[in-house]
């Protein structure tokens, strides 16, 4: 199990007539719990870099926010402040920690990055906590690229992504949502701590003369989303009546 990448958070809410949140994040998880006064759903949820801007929309809307990780230390204060309460957990595969995380909420939001041992190891582990739980709302760590048409070692980056939801449909009731942005603009144009489109590939963007590196004709469309918009997209998606309906 990797130890390196950090996880980031998960959100829950918890109260009448309210939906809870959890989120979860990398290796190392932080779940969150937002409260809401009104129609609150629970959801876990994980991000990465991206996880701020998903907390902060859902308590903007009055959701009440539990974390789960391995050390609080990675949120900002306010963020920090801002939570119901921060539970710590050994890793993706700490069962007790995932079900405490899970307990009472009313969906769940995973954000784990792209390393493969997370995006299906630990993600059906947490759908598994969920499915315990009886959590039928449950957002799948994607925020990139279609794959739906894509078949095993077409593109091994998404290979995990297709196993998980074709497991999921085989053996869950659960129906996850699949969001697609793209590309995060951030991860485009190489903000620092972002990251960038590939390890051995040179930057899209060059800042010093305000050019991109592209492939094709020129002509391909490329789509991409600031992780503001997605994460205010992913609050409101979660919020809707059809949430549990699930889909992409």
């Amino acid at each position: 199990m990797p130890k390196s990448t950090d996880l980031q958070a998960t959100f829950n809410i918890n109260s009448n007539n309210q939906r809870q949140i959890t989120s979860v994040l990398p290796p190392q998880i932080h779940m969150d719990r937002f409260k809401q006064q009104h129609n609150a759903r629970s959801y876990r949820w994980r991000f990465g870099q991206y996880r701020p801007e998903v907390a902060q929309s859902l308590i903007r809307r009055g959701h009440l926010v539990r974390g789960l990780g391995r050390s609080p230390h990675r949120l900002a204060r306010e963020t920090l402040a801002a939570l119901e309460r921060f539970e710590t957990c050994s890793g993706y595969d700490d069962i007790p920690a995932l079900d405490r995380a899970c307990h009472g909420v009313d969906a769940v939001v995973c954000a784990y990055g792209m390393d493969p041992r997370l995006q299906l190891d630990g993600q059906l582990l947490l759908l598994r906590a969920a499915e315990r739980a009886e959590v039928n709302i449950y957002v799948a760590a994607s925020w990139n690229g279609d794959w739906t048409k894509l078949g095993l070692g077409e593109h091994e980056a998404y290979d995990a992504y297709v196993s998980f939801r074709h497991h999921v449909e085989m053996t869950s009731p659960i129906n996850p949502i699949f969001i697609y942005i793209g590309i995060f603009a951030e991860t485009i144009f190489s903000m620092f701590g972002h990251g960038h489109v590939g390890p051995d590939m040179p930057l899209v963007w060059d800042p010093n003369t305000k050019t991109m590196n592209i492939w094709g004709s020129g002509h391909t469309t490329w789509f991409w989303t600031t992780e503001s918009d997605a994460a205010e997209f992913t609050a409101e998606i979660i919020l809707r009546d059809d949430a549990a309906e699930g889909g992409f």
